[in-house]
């Protein structure tokens, strides 16, 4: 196996080790560099090479039962007998707005349709406490996003997640799935949901292994997968005192748009959509106004922007109207044609915050200006 294959299967074996997370294992590939070992070394090594990384000895511990049942080869395998597949951050396959995020998992595990990933999505997100109200919006707007051929993502949790996915799939669109949990540990509320998502063309995502609980922290850290996939994240309805905050938070930090229904004053569930609002968040009565607002960012195939927010219709993003760079944009594109490649060292040459560089990078990607291969950045060739 090649050194990079090793990483791969190396990092979907340590994600199905109890308490090992994405910051163990890179903890974990900073030890091997820095003491010369490789993945494959990792795994043959003796106990004591193990107990020599700065890990606890009860993740060392884990890691050893874990070698005792399995080798990095047959988990994976294993995976792929349940058609389970995996994809790294690395990958063409990986999402790309995701991929440009600070805190991306190092990998995602999926079923259903992969090529869906690659696809500009819209996050749809909001209180499992539902209203007629809500469900009247989020319907519309599933409705509204299907037409446009835009896919949508959320959470497959009760309340605005499950009636806008469910409203996608009955009309015949795309969506996909975050869970907050293993994709084996779908519960029965969800189960049916889920099933459909993927026979209607959808994917169902978790960046935890199969056989992972639920549990008070893994949601949270969901919910910024959804915001890093998304273009833009819209809330309709939520408490003061949401998780929906949390999506629209981690849509921000990654300079993503958030848009936020207004809902009726005497509606609890209005408060917190009022709050974002009051904040910053963009008002919209409509699917395509949001569309519209990040169409001034790309042109569409068949429409200009003015075009859009008249006919409220769009096919699919492609590159910018007449690529007419920004100040920030040109700067980024002279530092890669100096031979700066990295986020972190565009974030220093220029002395910006990094979901600065993040969405810049994001948009320039877009317009087909700039590639990335794996971490770093280069100007795209013909």
């Amino acid at each position: 196996m090649t050194n990079g294959n090793d990483r791969f299967l190396s990092i979907v074996a340590l994600t199905s080790v109890s308490g090992v997370g994405r910051k163990t294992i890179r903890k974990i590939e900073k030890e091997l560099q820095k003491c010369s070992i490789s993945w494959h070394e990792f795994w043959v090594s003796s106990a004591h090479i193990l107990n020599s990384l700065c890990i606890s000895e009860k993740i060392a511990e884990s890691i050893k039962i874990f070698r005792k049942e399995h080798t990095i080869c047959t988990y994976y395998e294993s995976l792929l007998l349940r058609n389970i597949w995996v994809v790294s951050d690395d990958h063409e396959a990986y999402p790309p707005l995701l991929a440009h995020t600070e805190d991306r998992p190092l990998i995602l595990f999926g079923i259903g349709n992969k090529d869906l990933l690659r696809k500009k999505m819209i996050a749809v997100v909001g209180t499992r406490k539902i209203t007629n109200y809500g469900t009247f919006v989020a319907e519309s707007f599933a409705q509204e996003f299907v037409r446009l051929g835009i896919p949508v993502v959320s959470g497959c949790m009760y309340g605005v997640d499950a009636v806008t996915q469910r409203a996608v799939v009955v009309e015949g669109g795309e969506t996909i799935g975050v869970l907050g949990y293993g994709i084996d540990m779908i519960p029965a509320t969800a189960a049916r949901l889920t099933n459909d998502v993927q026979a209607s063309g959808g994917t169902i995502l978790s960046e935890y292994a199969p056989e992972t609980p639920a549990t008070k922290g893994t949601f949270p850290e969901r919910n910024r997968i959804i915001a890093g996939m998304a273009m833009g994240v819209i809330v309709i309805e939520a408490a003061l005192k949401s998780g929906s905050h949390i999506t629209a938070r981690c849509a921000l930090d990654e300079g993503r748009s958030v848009f936020a229904v207004p809902g009726p004053i005497t509606n609890p569930y209005s408060q917190g959509t009022t709050w974002l609002l009051q904040q910053g968040a963009i008002p919209i009565t409509s699917a395509g106004e949001a569309i519209s607002l990040l169409a001034e960012n790309y042109s569409v195939r068949s429409h200009t922007t003015s075009q859009l927010r008249n006919s409220q219709e769009v096919d699919q993003f492609l590159t910018p109207a007449g690529q007419d760079l920004s100040v920030m944009q040109r700067s980024l594109v002279k530092l890669i044609q100096s031979g700066i490649s990295t986020q972190d060292q565009m974030k220093h040459a220029l002395n910006w915050p990094i979901s600065q560089v993040l969405r810049e990078l994001s948009n320039l990607e877009v317009f087909g200006i700039l590639e990335r291969r794996g971490t770093e950045w280069y100007a795209r060739r013909g």
